[in-house]
């Protein structure tokens, strides 16, 4: 009896946690042991400790529930292939523990966390795979059984890609009128339906638990594959949508994820982005920046990817504002070309006061493109995977458009399977080329380096090139 009231007290105590937030990289946790000095008049009994498991994000305690959810839809993967971290030995007070004063002969897991928001289970809800610790606490004892998650097949489709089927968004200039059903996905509006998700359409289901003035959390994430049918759009929640090759999503709520505050003196929130669900209707979030679901980015320069290659090649967009997940894929085909959107960024959305780019994952050559974009299925070298960055953004208060081409490291250490340059219509002194793990700049490509390479450019048209050699 004293082992399941113990149980249950931690479970209760790490369900309080919130989960850390990053912003394109990656979190290490360090586990450290908490010490507990009872005092004499809580009447405390000591007996010999249970054997726990318990899940540590940034620093902080999150319940097995939290984890199985990050897991299923993607926000979460153990360290160490799951391996206990270390294990901490010594007796427990027979009191119900909090986050300062708990200690126990504890199996500590370390979470290593890559990505922007917080998914967590919401019971009330009852979403798929969201479940209550049952009283002898089994959600606990059971936490290391994780291996179901939904993911696409980790070796590349044999079948050729094929370029994006609906390129064009029908309906890009149309007003998007309020009151439409949130269980069907608006077409006819610009917005470009993404079926591999398995959301019916969206890229990301919201809905946050937490609702105050400082801000949205404990934001329940529909997990993927759950709602082919699109129903899980529903009342109170934040619906995200992509926009075609060179287009911009423009819905977002003007309040956005509450901002916390780490230890080590950083702070960090999640983004919240899409239609807004009122009451089973559709309606624009309060924040959006235009009429129409999609907006072209800034007009005052062009980014344009032509494939030289022989095969297509899948590029992935990051859904942001929103589940922050490399989802939206835009395709070009071999000999083909296709816009990609940049944001200026005085007007596009801002995290935190803060002025934001827009990020593409380039995955290998031949990747179909219902494989190439997802969300942390790990040694796939695929969307957020994939071995090569894109940050394009363009700042008005200088003039300047701002590209950057880099490997995605530490996430991992796959090299591209072909060669990037970056090219300006015109004389410009700058230009850059990614060829065998090697980025270099200069007139004659003379300055190289193992990591990256930067451009600024005022006007006129950006060329990423893709070629063999």
């Amino acid at each position: 009896m004293k082992v399941t009231l113990l149980a249950i007290a931690l479970a209760a105590n790490t369900a309080l946690a919130h989960q850390g937030h990053a912003r394109f990289h990656h979190h290490n946790v360090v586990v450290q042991k908490r010490e507990s000095t009872p005092t004499a008049d809580v009447g405390t009994v000591y007996a010999p400790g249970p054997t726990v498991i318990v899940y540590v994000l940034d620093g902080h305690p999150i319940s097995q529930d939290e984890v199985l959810m990050g897991l299923a839809n993607g926000t979460l993967i153990l360290e160490g292939n799951g391996r206990a971290s270390s294990v901490i030995s010594t007796t427990i007070p027979l009191v119900t523990p909090t986050a300062e004063n708990y200690v126990g002969e504890t199996e500590v897991k370390k979470c290593h966390y890559q990505w922007c928001g917080y998914r967590i289970c919401n019971p009330a809800k009852g979403p798929p795979g969201c479940r209550e610790l049952d009283d002898e606490g089994s959600a606990v004892s059971s936490v290391v059984q994780v291996s179901s998650i939904i993911e696409p097949s980790a070796t590349p489709s044999s079948e050729t890609p094929q370029p994006s089927q609906d390129v064009s968004g029908d309906g890009l200039n149309r007003v998007f009128p309020t009151g439409l059903p949130c269980d069907k996905f608006p077409t006819g509006y610009g917005a470009v339906p993404i079926h591999h998700l398995g959301l019916g359409g969206w890229t990301g289901i919201q809905n946050p638990i937490y609702r105050a003035a400082d801000g949205y959390d404990d934001i329940y994430t529909v997990p993927t594959h759950t709602c082919p049918d699109g129903n899980c759009c529903e009342s109170d929640a934040f619906c995200s949508y992509a926009c075609p090759a060179g287009y911009l999503r423009t819905s977002w709520p003007k309040k956005q994820g509450k901002v916390h505050f780490y230890p080590d003196g950083t702070r960090g929130a999640p983004s919240v982005g899409g239609l807004y669900c009122n009451n089973g209707r559709l309606e624009m979030a309060d924040g959006s920046m235009a009429k129409t679901l999609c907006v072209k980015g800034t007009d005052k320069v062009t980014i344009k990817v032509q494939n030289n290659l022989t095969e297509s090649v899948s590029i992935c967009q990051t859904d942001y504002p929103g589940t922050e997940g490399e989802t939206i894929p835009s395709t070009v085909g071999a000999g083909k070309s296709l816009e990609l959107a940049c944001p200026d960024q005085a007007t596009y959305y801002h995290h935190m006061g803060k002025k934001t780019s827009l990020q593409y994952y380039i995955n290998n050559k031949g990747v179909a493109e219902k494989d190439a974009c997802w969300w942390n299925v790990p040694d796939s070298a695929k969307g957020n995977y994939a071995p090569m960055n894109l940050g394009v953004s363009y700042d008005s208060d200088v003039s300047r458009a701002f590209i950057s081409l880099f490997e995605n490291e530490p996430t991992t250490d796959v090299k591209l399977d072909f060669a990037v340059e970056l090219l300006l219509d015109g004389p410009s002194g700058m230009k850059c080329k990614y060829s065998n793990g090697r980025w270099c700049t200069g007139d004659n490509y003379e300055k190289c380096n193992d990591h990256n390479c930067d451009v600024s450019f005022t006007s006129g048209t950006m060329t990423v090139l893709l070629t063999d050699h």
